[in-house]
Order: structure tokens, then C-alpha cells, then sequence
């Protein structure tokens, strides 16, 4: 008596293959989640300013006296549309079968989000069930795929922080910001990645470059490790810095504001979004 193994009849239908199943998986929980209401952190509040450059959107910022104490940052929108429109003219703008994919964890705030669909990225690299959640509540056909990174979102952000204290300490000049390596710098200290430092002095002028001095910068934990200095060996500064000047920290688009902590209790800070096209 024969197996029904060996029996042809007995042949059932192609079972789908590993790949088939999950993109079935994957679909199905994509449309499940979207079906969910996207999580909207209250830290993506943001102001908007009428303004084209950053020199008048400060200016404006700094004539109310009751934000003198906060650090901030600046989403220049202009900047990243450009970036954007000069990443899709350059990377195979005849293919067809082009899919660009945006990093959504490095830098998922909704309005850069909004902005990069807008200018046509369509497919977003998705790293957890939450990610996938927050693309899923835009008006668009998303593409969700893994490890491709890309970049669009440094260049368009600052970071603004005014200096709240400082003191000789220890034979060095020493400043104390209200953003440190617990929130806006937290990427710097893991990746070990140098800032530029720009010196906004009361008066609204950029201050020389020309007559420095190494300097120590603490951030506002009071814990020992909050101290940017240790992030890069010598930070230079021009002489006289004083309380009320800001420091500008140029490219930090990339993950700084989403994985900024609130350890001690600290403030993320806010968002200001202007137009220098």
C-alpha cells in the first residue's frame, strides 16, 4: 500500500513562501495601527515666525524679556524644503522604481514629517510599531522598509541657548547653559560629535571669532556628567562671554530634539519654525 506521499493527486495548492507571509503580516498591522490615533507628543508644540532669516526671527524672539532664560530651536522650513528638492534632483531622478526613505528616527517632529512628504519622500524607514504609527496618520501611501538611512534634517535645525551663569572655576572661565548632555546633546556625548559654537552677544551681533579663549561648559542637571566640555576636549569661545549672550549651535536636526530626556525634571525646548527660502 503506496504513502498518499508519493501519490500525485494528492499534491495541494502552492502554500505562499516566507516572503508573501510577511508582507501579509506587515499589512496587516499596518492597517491595524492605523486605524489607532497617532500618539502626539505635547513637546512638538511649535511657534511660527514670519520671518525669512534667522537674525529677524531672534530679534523678534529676544524683544519679549520673558524667554531670556530659554533655549530653543530654530526649524528653518526653507532650508529643508531646498535640501529636500536638491536630494531628488540629484539621486536617480529618471528611475522609475526610485523609492527615497526618510530615517523617521532621525528627526520624527510632525512638521518635518509634513514637509518631507509635501516634497515627495515616499517611503519612511520605520524602526518600531510607534514610528509606524506616526507616519500612518498623514494623507499619503507609505512605503515602510528597514536600514536605509538618510539625512535631509541636520542642516535646517539650530539650536539657541542663552548663557544663565558663569564663573572662574578651577583656573578656566566656566558657563552654565539650561540645555545640556541629558537633553539637546545627548547624540554628541554618545557619538562623541564636535559642536560649533556661535557667540550671539546681547547687543543682537554675532561676536568675533578672532580673540578666544577655551572655556567650561555645564549643563543645568547639577549632575557631574552634564558637562559638555567632556563631549570635546577644548571649547573655544570669544573673551567676555557673558550672562545674557546665546550660544548658537548650528546642524542639529539630527535626533537631538526627539531624544532629548527630561531628566531632573528639565524642559525639552521649544520649537520655532521660519521660512528662509
Amino acid at each position: 500500500m503506496g504513502s498518499r506521499l508519493d501519490d500525485p493527486s494528492n499534491e495541494s495548492e502552492d502554500l505562499p513562501s516566507s516572503d508573501d507571509q510577511f508582507t501579509s503580516v506587515l499589512n496587516s498591522l499596518i492597517m491595524a495601527l492605523t486605524a489607532q490615533p497617532a500618539a502626539i507628543d505635547g513637546n512638538e508644540d511649535y511657534r511660527y515666525i514670519n520671518e525669512s532669516s534667522r537674525e529677524k526671527v531672534l530679534e523678534e524672539i529676544y524683544s519679549d524679556p520673558n524667554v531670556a532664560e530659554d533655549a530653543f530651536y530654530l526649524f528653518n522650513i526653507g532650508k529643508l524644503r531646498s535640501t529636500v528638492r536638491l536630494f531628488l534632483e540629484i539621486f536617480l531622478p529618471n528611475d522609475p522604481h526610485r523609492r527615497v526613505a526618510y530615517a523617521v528616527k532621525a528627526n520624527p517632529h510632525r512638521e518635518i514629517l509634513r514637509i518631507l512628504i509635501e516634497e515627495g519622500v515616499n517611503c519612511m524607514d520605520c524602526a518600531s510599531l510607534g514610528e509606524i504609527r506616526r507616519v500612518s496618520c498623514f494623507d499619503f501611501d507609505p512605503g515602510i522598509i528597514v536600514d536605509w538611512y538618510c539625512d535631509l534634517t541636520a542642516s535646517a535645525v539650530d539650536l539657541v541657548i542663552p548663557i544663565i551663569a558663569n564663573e572662574y572655576r578651577d583656573g578656566l572661565q566656566t558657563i552654565y547653559l539650561p540645555d545640556g548632555i541629558f537633553g539637546s546633546f545627548t547624540d554628541h556625548a554618545v557619538y562623541g560629535c564636535p559642536c560649533n559654537f556661535i557667540t550671539l552677544k546681547k547687543s543682537g551681533r554675532i561676536a568675533s571669532s578672532s580673540n578666544l579663549a577655551s572655556y567650561r561648559i555645564y549643563g543645568p542637571s547639577c549632575d557631574s556628567g552634564d558637562r559638555l566640555s567632556d563631549i570635546q576636549s577644548s571649547i573655544k569661545l570669544p573673551r567676555g562671554v557673558a550672562v545674557g549672550d546665546k550660544l548658537i549651535i548650528e546642524n542639529m536636526g539630527l535626533r537631538a530634539h526627539n531624544i532629548s530626556s527630561q531628566f531632573g525634571d528639565m524642559d525639552i525646548p521649544a520649537v520655532v519654525l521660519y521660512n528662509d527660502v
